[in-house]
């Protein structure tokens, strides 16, 4: 995510990975609510029907949740309704995170991140939440923001930080309006690299300590950035652009993996939605 201050570039570039099993039943972007309008895509899985991994409100919440790699508790709670839970409540980020904060021992562990285009000033902030931890914030009003699977945002696995560099080389070049169709393509171009960034400790620790081996074709594919794992038929299903103006125009490009998949020949589809943020 890169938060600008020009009024000569964009307010908010964000790029998102989904990385998701292919059977999870998932419906895609669309503009959803009334009173409070937000665009996304929903988990449509029985028992969790209505959650999701990320959402842009009309009023100006934008939320992402990421899953943490860590054991998994089978009896927590589903994490999915924190999103649209944020996106169509009257909460600010600060009241948000203090209820998350003191029921997230409920939940397996997950980052959360918030963020707030109604004010002039940008507010961002997330939170780490683990087993047997205190919750952990962090908050951002300029620059850039990223987080992966990692269980420390601070300590990134290293596709993360080649992905950033990446980002921020594309944002550079043409994080403009003006260059609205070349940001895009570029940035789609990144989130579907397969390249594998080996060796990564971080990654591997976290893949030994929930009892996987760091030897396995599985290890090698999570370490790129557009995860492809047909063995086990999980990956880099949907992802997301989401661009917001000074002006607050916003546009939310998603392309999304269609099932069933054709592992030799994968195809896709493409959404693009706008509104304008009330600013």
């Amino acid at each position: 995510m890169h938060l600008g201050q020009s009024t000569d570039g964009y307010r908010l570039i964000l790029a998102n990975n989904r990385d998701e099993l292919w059977d999870r039943p998932t419906d895609t972007a669309a503009i959803r609510g009334t009173a409070r309008r937000w665009i996304g895509g929903i988990d449509v899985e029985p028992g969790k029907e209505g959650g999701t991994w990320l959402g842009v409100s009309e009023n100006g919440q934008l939320a992402i949740l990421l899953n943490i790699l860590e054991v998994q508790k089978p009896d927590a709670k589903g994490r999915g309704f924190f999103v649209p839970n944020f996106l169509t409540g009257e909460k600010t980020v600060d009241e948000y995170l203090a209820d998350v904060a003191t029921e997230h021992d409920l939940y397996n562990p997950f980052h959360l991140i918030l963020v707030d285009l109604s004010k002039p000033t940008l507010c961002v902030k997330t939170i780490t939440c683990s087993h047997n931890t205190e919750p952990i914030t962090h908050s951002y009003s300029d620059g850039y923001v990223s987080c992966d699977n990692s269980r420390d945002i601070t300590k990134p696995w290293k596709k993360r930080s080649v992905g950033e560099k990446q980002f921020s080389d594309i944002v550079a070049a043409y994080g403009s309006p003006e260059h609205k169709a070349d940001l895009v393509e570029r940035l789609m171009g990144l989130m579907n690299d397969r390249v594998r960034h080996l060796p990564d400790l971080v990654l591997a620790e976290q893949f030994a300590a929930v009892g996987r081996s760091t030897e396995s074709e599985f290890f090698k594919q999570r370490a790129a950035v557009s995860v492809f794992s047909p063995e086990v038929k999980y990956g880099t299903r949907t992802n997301t652009i989401i661009l917001v103006d000074h002006t607050g125009n916003c546009s939310y490009i998603e392309r999304t993996l269609k099932m069933p998949v054709s592992v030799d020949k994968p195809d896709y589809s493409v959404v693009e939605l706008s509104f304008k943020i009330k600013v």
